[in-house]
C-alpha cells in the first residue's frame, strides 16, 4: 500500500509501445504503466522520476508521452530527454510543460565535448527552476563533464546507475577506478548518484562494495534508489534492486529509498 512514507524510485522508463529488451518485447510481461502500478501498489512506490529516452527511432516521441501521463498520474515526475543538440530554449520549454527536468545520455569518450556544450546551453535555466539533470554518463565523459558542472555551479546533476564504472572497463580494477572517478564529484554539493542499475556491472563489481564506496564518498544524503524499471527486469527481479539497500540502517534507508528524492522533487519550481 502506498502511504505518506512510500518509496521514491529515481530512475523508471514507460514507453507507449514497450521497451525492446532482449528477449524481443518488453520484460513487463505487459501494458509497461499497468504493470509498474501493480509494482508501486505491492512495493509501496509513491513517486517514480520517470526518464525520457528518444535515443533510438523506436522511442521517439517518448517526451509527449510522458507528458500526457503525467497529467494522469500525479506520481509520474517526468524528465525530458535532450539530444546533445537541445537548445536553451527547448529544455525552459519542457519545463513549461511540467517536467521536473531533462534527461541526457552520453557514454562514449567522444560525447564529452557535445555534452559540456549541452551544459552550457541547458545548465542556467535549470538551475533557475531549480530542476534536475538525469545524467547517463560513464566515466569516459567524466572530465568534461566535472569541468562543466563546475561552472554551472546551481545545476542539479543526478548520476545514474553509480555512474556506469564498467562502461568501457575491461576488469574490475579499471571499473573500481571509474567509481573513484565518480568520487572525485563529491565537491559538487549538486551532485546526487542513483543507486540503481547494478545488473550494469555485476559482472565487475560487488554491488555491497559499490554501494560501499559511494556511500563513502557521497554520503546517504547524496544517495538516491532507483529499479530501472523496465529494463532491469531483463537481468534481475524488482525486489532485488531493493534487496540492495536493505541491510543498511532504518535511517539511512528511508533516506536512499525515498526521503532524499522527495527533497530534490520538492525544490523543483514548477510552472
Amino acid at each position: 500500500m502506498v502511504t505518506d512514507q512510500a518509496l521514491a524510485d529515481s530512475h523508471i522508463h514507460l514507453f507507449a509501445h514497450g521497451f525492446v529488451g532482449p528477449e524481443g518485447h518488453s520484460p513487463a510481461g505487459g501494458d509497461e504503466l499497468s504493470e509498474y502500478e501493480k509494482l508501486r501498489q505491492r512495493v509501496g512506490i509513491g513517486t517514480a522520476l520517470v526518464v525520457g529516452y528518444e535515443g533510438e527511432a523506436a522511442y521517439e516521441g517518448n517526451n509527449a508521452y510522458l507528458e500526457r501521463m503525467a497529467r494522469r498520474h500525479s506520481w509520474i515526475k517526468p524528465l525530458a530527454y535532450l539530444h546533445h543538440s537541445a537548445t536553451h530554449s527547448e529544455a525552459q520549454e519542457w519545463l513549461d510543460a511540467g517536467f521536473y527536468g531533462v534527461s541526457v545520455y552520453a557514454v562514449e569518450e567522444n560525447d564529452a565535448e557535445s555534452l559540456a556544450d549541452l551544459i552550457r546551453k541547458v545548465g542556467p535555466v535549470l538551475a533557475e527552476r531549480r530542476a534536475v539533470m538525469s545524467l547517463n554518463a560513464a566515466p569516459a565523459v567524466y572530465p568534461a563533464l566535472r569541468a562543466a558542472l563546475e561552472d554551472q555551479p546551481g545545476l542539479h546533476a543526478l548520476m545514474s546507475h553509480f555512474g556506469l564504472p564498467a562502461k568501457g572497463a575491461g576488469s574490475e580494477h579499471e571499473a573500481i577506478q571509474g567509481l573513484r572517478d565518480l568520487g572525485a564529484m563529491q565537491e559538487n554539493a549538486n551532485v546526487v548518484v542513483k543507486a540503481s542499475g547494478f545488473y550494469a556491472f555485476s559482472g565487475l563489481l560487488d554491488a555491497d562494495e559499490a554501494l560501499a564506496m559511494v556511500f563513502e564518498n557521497f554520503g546517504a544524503e547524496r544517495i538516491v534508489w532507483g529499479s530501472d524499471y523496465p529494463v532491469v527486469l531483463s537481468a534481475e527481479s524488482f525486489d532485488q534492486t531493493i534487496r540492495y539497500v536493505s541491510e543498511l540502517s532504518e535511517g539511512v534507508r528511508r533516506a536512499i529509498l525515498g526521503d532524499n528524492l522527495r527533497a530534490i522533487l520538492a525544490r523543483v519550481e514548477r510552472p
